[in-house]
């Protein structure tokens, strides 16, 4: 992460507040930056779930149009992240990124460097949304 992006909101709710990338989440702050955020009385974690589960989608989406014969799985997890619970994200952050690492090396194997990059770049994005909203560890 450019040293110049610390301490921007790249994900809303979370801001990076090391140059390594790692973020804190809007809610461990004196007062989070939005009110659906914050927990306490008449508060719900739904807005929460709700946006976790559609950015971890969107996420799959754009890995399920790099996935080639892959796309098929990558769509059963898709729905099974839009359908669950939130309980299940993590495990299916942790599938995905499998699911990701094995396509990169697809792509390299057969020597499309285009689809390698792009999915690349998913990859990255996926682990950082991951470790930025505490489904995947920092490490």
């Amino acid at each position: 992460m450019d040293p110049a992006e610390a301490g921007r909101d790249l994900i809303p709710g979370f801001t990076c507040h090391k140059a390594n990338g790692s973020c804190l989440h809007n809610s461990e702050k004196a007062r989070p930056t939005h009110p659906h955020w914050a927990t306490g009385p008449g508060r719900s974690p739904q807005m929460t779930h709700n946006y976790l589960i559609a950015e971890l989608s969107v996420r799959l989406g754009e890995l399920q149009a790099t996935a080639g014969d892959a796309a098929p799985e990558l769509a059963t997890l898709r729905y099974q992240v839009e359908a669950g619970s939130p309980t299940g994200l993590r495990a299916a952050a942790v599938q995905a990124l499998a699911l990701a690492d094995r396509l990169c090396w697809q792509s390299l194997s057969r020597g499309d460097i285009a689809i390698f990059i792009r999915q690349a770049e998913i990859s990255a994005d996926l682990r950082l949304f991951g470790v930025c909203s505490r489904l995947l560890a920092d490490g």
